[in-house]
Order: structure tokens, then C-alpha cells, then sequence
């Protein structure tokens, strides 16, 4: 595993085409690209070794300031790691020497006799697949044909992983390899064949009656156009995610059949629990930072409103003290006069009183219950 700095990788995929410095970083082109991404490192747009090598004078973009810090330094390594607990060095590649049994072994594990005897049970459906779905099974859809290959393929499989050191484990998704603590599924298919399909009499007889009444809302030919049905070719595929540029399927080809891609497929393993250990931290950090943004998005949105409050506050007293000021202003006036009449001086009397309790609201404690009453300081009872 390397670690460079984020400019350092700047100038080397604007140095070479990435297919060509993927390789030399332990990753392939796809990977590099996007580990750019996620670091906010600009990368050649389409075409642009190709002006290059033609003449053009092209402008490199510069690298723009990374959004966080944790961006500054990057981690570029082989997918070929697998660690206790998830996250750890470097492992070697993984070496496959198991090879698929030619004959059904006299005795398989317990979870290959389960899977085969479920299938077994099923009734293939109108394509003649055989489907299986369960938590301790694999994922399987084959033709009833397949299942005594299956079956061997399966414990090749399973001698393979077990000189990995690795087990098996139930999920949702199926039955998992554990990968380290890492599960990855993985599920086994038949490929369907295509041909064009064959009306029959009674098909034919509806198109007729379809015309004949005018029914221009429905099609015309009241079948399928093409017909599918189990072709007996294989496919392993590994259900990791899709975006990590790596191989998930596996199947028969003209030149060799799937039997000898189990080397392959193990290692694929490997590589699959590293680059979902990636793409899990990498979707931690990112809500990590999502959080810490909205975090500070609701504190500042907290402090606005609180000023708000305050403001508020500040205006109320305000007008309680220009009140005060204005009974002030009416009782010296009314002491002024040198005839104060009875009604008079009982008004003088409100004031007073009046000024008084605008004043005890206005006083350090009033005050303070007033701020409390608005949400601007808490109560310490």
C-alpha cells in the first residue's frame, strides 16, 4: 500500500496516460481515476494524449484546493489485501492450486449436499431453470442438466477457499465467503439462449381475431418475440460492488470452460473484500464530513435565530425604558404645576406606580427573566 501526497498524484496522471500509471501504482486505470475522484484531482479529459501527441498546445488544469484535510494524503494500494477486522496491510496474492474434481466426490460438505438436494426438489420453470434462494445456500439459477456439474464445481469451491483459510458464512445475500471478517456473496447461473420465437395455432388464431375486431390498442403479434431457455453454459459471478472497476463474472467460452477460472475466481475474492473495505471507509468518511458539515450548518442556524432573539429582546427593553422616560417626563410635569387638583394626583400616583414596575422589569433580575422567558439565557433553577 502507498501513500503520496495528493499533488504528487496530480503531476503523475497529467505525466502519462492513467492505463499506463494505474499499473505502476498497483491499480488499474479505472481504479486510479477514481481515486482522483474522490480526491478532487482533476484528470486528462478524453482525447488529450492524443491532441498531445498530435501537436496541439494544451493547457493543464491546476489543482484546486481539496475541500478537507484528510484529502491532502493519499492511499494507493494493490486490492489484493485482506485484513482481521477489516482494514490491515498488505497481504500476498492469493495462490489457487485447487482444481475442479472430474467425478462427484463420494462425500461433500454439508452445505453442497443441501444446496443439491434443493434444487433437486424444485421444478424448473418455463425456461427449464432451477432456482434456489436461501440465506445458507448460494445464489443459484441453472438448468436441471447442470446441477451434477454444480455440484462438482461447488466442492472444487469449496476445497479452494478452505486453503485460503476462509469460511463460509450466511447472509441475506445468500451464502457468503468470508474474506477475513469481510463476507463477500457470490452467486452461480445458467446463461439463457435466445431465438426467435415460433407462433403457434392457437397464437396465430389470436392475431387473426385481433384484426378481424380491430383492436388497435393491442399488438398485433400476441407473443414474444424471442424465446429464452437454459443454453447448459455456467457463470459464477461475485456480487461485490459494480463500481470498483474489478471482474465479477465468470462463465464457459468457446476456448474453456468455467471449471478452470477457479483460480481466478478465488483471487477475485481477495481483491473484492479489499475494494469493499474501500468503498465502506471511503462512504464513511464521506458522511463523516456530511455530518460535520450539517453539524455546523445547525449551530450557525442555532446563533442566527439566538441573535435573532436577542435583537428582539434589546427592542422590548428599549421600549419598556422609553416608557419609563416618558412617565418620568409626565410626573415632572405634573409636580410643575402649581394647582395639582385631586384627579390629578391620583394620575400622578399611577404613573409613579407604573413607572416602578416597568423599572422592575427592566432591573438585573427582571431583566434576566425576561431573557430566560425568550430562550436567550437558560434557567440555573
Amino acid at each position: 500500500m502507498k501513500k503520496i501526497e495528493r499533488s504528487v498524484l496530480y503531476h503523475i496522471v497529467w505525466s502519462k496516460p492513467m492505463i499506463h500509471a494505474g499499473p505502476e501504482l498497483g491499480v488499474s486505470g479505472t481504479g486510479l481515476k477514481k481515486i482522483c475522484q474522490r480526491h478532487e484531482i482533476p484528470i486528462p479529459p478524453q482525447g488529450w494524449w492524443a491532441k498531445l501527441a498530435a501537436g496541439y498546445k494544451l493547457t493543464r488544469p491546476s489543482l484546486p484546493i481539496a475541500t478537507a484535510p484528510s484529502l491532502e494524503r493519499v492511499t494507493i494500494g494493490s486490492r489484493r489485501y485482506l485484513a482481521e477486522g477489516g482494514t490491515g496491510p498488505v497481504t500476498p496474492r492469493v495462490n489457487c492450486s485447487t482444481i475442479v474434481p472430474e467425478a462427484k466426490p463420494l462425500a461433500l460438505p454439508a452445505w453442497i449436499e443441501r444446496t443439491e438436494a434443493a434444487l433437486r426438489a424444485r421444478r424448473p420453470d418455463e425456461q427449464g431453470i432451477v432456482r434456489l434462494k436461501r440465506k445458507s445456500a448460494p445464489r443459484v439459477s441453472i438448468s436441471a442438466d447442470s446441477i451434477d456439474r454444480l455440484t462438482r464445481f461447488l466442492s472444487g469451491f469449496d476445497v479452494a477457499i478452505g486453503e485460503q483459510g476462509w469460511k463460509l458464512e450466511s447472509s441475506d445475500e445468500g451464502l457468503c465467503v468470508l474474506v477475513g471478517l469481510e463476507p463477500v456473496a457470490f452467486a452461480i447461473e445458467d446463461r439463457l439462449s435466445r431465438k426467435l420465437h415460433q407462433p403457434t395455432a392457437a397464437e396465430m388464431a389470436e392475431q387473426a381475431r385481433r384484426k378481424r375486431l380491430g383492436y388497435s390498442f393491442l399488438s398485433d403479434t400476441p407473443w414474444p418475440k424471442y424465446d429464452h431457455a437454459a443454453s447448459g453454459e455456467m457463470a459464477f459471478i461475485v456480487q461485490g460492488s459494480v463500481n470498483d472497476g474489478l471482474r465479477r463474472k465468470w462463465g464457459d467460452t468457446s476456448r474453456r470452460r468455467l471449471e478452470h477460472a477457479l483460480p481466478s475466481i478465488i483471487e477475485s475474492f481477495a481483491e473484492h473484500a479489499a475494494a469493499q473495505i474501500t468503498e465502506r471507509e471511503h462512504w464513511a468518511e464521506r458522511k463523516r464530513r456530511w455530518d460535520e458539515q450539517a453539524a455546523r450548518r445547525r449551530l450557525e442556524e442555532e446563533e442566527r435565530r439566538l441573535n435573532q432573539t436577542r435583537l428582539k429582546v434589546a427592542e422590548d427593553v428599549d421600549g419598556v425604558l422609553g416608557q419609563i422616560a416618558m412617565l418620568g417626563r409626565v410626573i415632572d410635569h405634573i409636580s410643575g404645576l402649581v394647582d395639582i387638583p385631586d384627579e390629578l394626583a391620583a394620575y400622578q400616583s399611577w404613573c409613579d406606580h407604573q413607572q416602578q414596575e416597568l423599572h422592575g422589569q427592566v432591573s438585573g433580575r427582571g431583566l434576566v427573566n425576561r431573557m430566560i422567558r425568550a430562550g436567550v439565557l437558560k434557567s440555573t433553577l
